[in-house]
């Protein structure tokens, strides 16, 4: 898990080379969210913006 500041520069780092990000941290930030806060391991890789 990336974790990032949620600002402008990194919200724009994330679109413009999310393609590429993506192969090494495919789950969605949000998938990843809704596990932790059930408590659960996500089971994977992902970017989540806080």
């Amino acid at each position: 898990m990336l974790l990032l500041a949620n600002t402008r520069h990194n919200r724009a780092l994330v679109r413009d080379h999310g393609e590429a990000l993506r192969a090494d941290f495919p789950m969605s930030g949000s998938a990843i969210l809704a596990a932790l806060a059930a408590g659960r391991d996500p089971g994977g890789s992902g970017i989540v913006l806080v």
